[in-house]
């Protein structure tokens, strides 16, 4: 009778709408039924799953963009999507084990995109296909490692063991800009029209809400909001000595009603058009060695591609990592003034939305901070519910795009020092150290737009960050020179052994991180630098063509 009863709602539901039928969020209560149901029915199976998992994903994006003045982007897009993990075996080993020196094992993961309409029984099905598929990729992965077994060497669990957690956040409205925003973006790049040397001038709004949804059958059901706003201007220019060069403006706010106005937006486009046309006449910078002052900014994009990858603590179990801090636990690795610690639980730092924060991460496990480097002393990796040598559990920091299997991967990163250079001193600091080791001028790096690193063995172990505005600070006091053109590069243990003080001033880098399990958003709160040596070379050059036909605002 019950199951007649399940039918028949089934059957009517794909054709009500599910909100006339249910109160509360049917999607959970629909995810734990489906969980269930096919768990129970696997135990029927020779072969039995020990841990089923769902993660489900509501999105609803808004993009708008504009360029020269003409609106070239208005769209909305609204998904589902749900991954289910199976793992078969035991916590100890089981069919994700790795089958060689690399590290690396297989995912039993399976994808699906849901129907946007709210109505059980497509939903269902779709759920039902993905833990089917889910299954069926598991056993072979399974019946693939328990012939290679014996050969394995098995030096950790395969997964650690989790408390249950409960927690569920009410639905809310999406993230939406107002229809002025439309105005706004085609009147901010229409200020780039009547300059010939701008190739591009775009700015693009994009306003993301996501509900995520994940349980296990552990007991686990975490239910959460997260949202994000990025408006970014993106300008495209011509030099005069003939090479094209970028300069990019970004706000990142958790809401749009947290952007700028309309008079802030067009103050800070008077302000570039100024700072472009002193960047044309700008020389090139050359290769460099010696003393500079990272700003709060560019020090934060430091620290997370040379430091904050190599404490993601799943590397250790990949042969091919460079495992730059293996064997370091209770070492000196920074000055010993100086502390990090990663703190996903923080939502905002002085008024600034923080992207790494969550209450839970991507594994179900409760966010939490984790000193890695205390008083200069490496004490602790990131860790997900993925063991390694000496790290047997999660400190709640396995993330990744819904599809991909969760690694450690980085959240807010906070590095703090004891001393602080006041900002003032800086530049004077700077200049002493460059008149003692005999240098004309060192660096200020005052902007950056991101970065990359290696942290694998097979290739140099080295890291890239690109700025966009430099300043050489002259020995002798004369007043700061814009360049262009130039990369700062390095080795992550040389750099750190390099950093002097740390200056007054912090600020906060938001950003996404792309790695092995997808792109996650992350933050860094840093204080500028002040760095004994760094090294730079010369960016490649691209040469602006000249276009055979003017541009239309040039035709009399």
């Amino acid at each position: 009778m019950k199951t007649f009863r399940i039918l028949l709602l089934s059957m009517l539901c794909g054709v009500l709408p599910i909100n006339r039928l249910f109160s509360q969020d049917f999607i959970s209560d629909l995810l734990r039924q489906e969980l269930s149901s096919h768990y129970n029915s696997l135990q029927k199976q020779s072969t039995l799953p020990y841990f089923m998992g769902f993660r489900l994903s509501e999105t609803q994006t808004y993009v708008m963009g504009a360029s020269f003045g003409s609106l070239i982007a208005d769209e909305y897009n609204r998904g589902r999507m749900v991954s289910c993990e199976t793992r078969i075996g035991s916590y100890e080993f089981d069919n994700t084990h790795p089958l060689n020196k690399m590290g690396y094992g297989l995912s039993s993961r399976s994808v699906e995109l849901l129907p946007v309409d709210d109505s059980i029984l497509p939903i269902t099905n779709s759920i039902r296909e993905c833990a089917d598929a889910a299954y069926k990729s598991a056993l072979e992965e399974y019946e693939v490692v328990m012939q290679a077994k014996d050969t394995l060497k098995i030096k950790s669990d395969d997964f650690s063991k989790q408390e249950k957690a409960t927690y569920f956040e009410p639905s809310v409205p999406a993230n939406i800009p107002a229809a002025y925003w439309k105005d706004y973006l085609k009147k901010i790049t229409a200020e780039f029209n009547k300059e010939s040397y701008i190739m591009e001038a775009r700015a693009m709004l994009t306003a993301l809400s996501n509900r995520n949804y994940y349980t296990n059958t552990e007991g686990t059901l975490v239910v959460q909001n997260s949202f994000i706003t990025d408006l970014s201007i993106a300008i495209l220019f011509s030099c005069e000595d003939g090479n094209m060069a970028p300069y990019v403006k970004t706000y990142q706010v958790r809401n749009v009603d947290q952007l700028p106005t309309e008079q802030q937006l067009m103050d800070d486009m008077a302000e570039i058009k100024i700072l472009i046309k002193k960047l044309r006449s700008a020389p090139l910078a050359e290769s460099y060695s010696g003393p500079a002052i990272l700003s709060a900014k560019a020090s934060g994009v430091f620290f997370h591609e040379i430091f904050g990858h190599r404490v993601e603590g799943h590397r250790l179990r990949q042969t091919t990592d460079s495992h730059t801090f293996k064997n370091q636990l209770g070492e000196k690795i920074l000055p010993d003034q100086m502390s990090i610690t990663y703190d996903p639980t923080v939502a905002e730092y002085k008024g600034i939305p923080l992207y790494g924060h969550y209450k839970f991460d991507d594994e179900g496990v409760s966010a939490r901070k984790v000193e890695v480097v205390k008083e200069g002393k490496f004490i602790q990796y990131l860790m997900s519910r993925q063991p390694v040598e000496g790290n047997a559990v999660s400190n709640g920091h396995g993330r990744g795009e819904l599809g991909l299997a969760p690694v450690s991967r980085q959240s807010n990163l906070f590095v703090s020092s004891k001393s602080y250079i006041p900002e003032k001193d800086m530049h004077e600091k700077l200049r002493k150290m460059c008149k003692k080791q005999n240098k004309e001028y060192g660096y200020l790096f005052d902007e950056v737009i991101g970065g990359f690193t290696n942290t694998d063995r097979i290739s140099a172990n080295a890291f890239n960050i690109i700025p966009i505005l430099v300043h050489k600070v002259y020995t002798d006091g004369r007043p700061d020179e814009l360049v262009r053109g130039v990369t700062l590069i390095g080795t992550p243990l040389t750099m750190f052994s390099e950093i002097e003080a740390c200056g007054g001033q912090q600020a906060v880098f938001n950003g996404y991180c792309g790695a092995e399990s997808g792109s996650v958003p992350t933050s860094t709160i840093a204080p500028s630098l002040l760095v004994n040596k760094i090294e730079t070379q010369r960016q490649f050059e691209i040469k602006c063509e000249t276009p055979q036909i003017c541009s239309p605002d040039q035709i009399k």
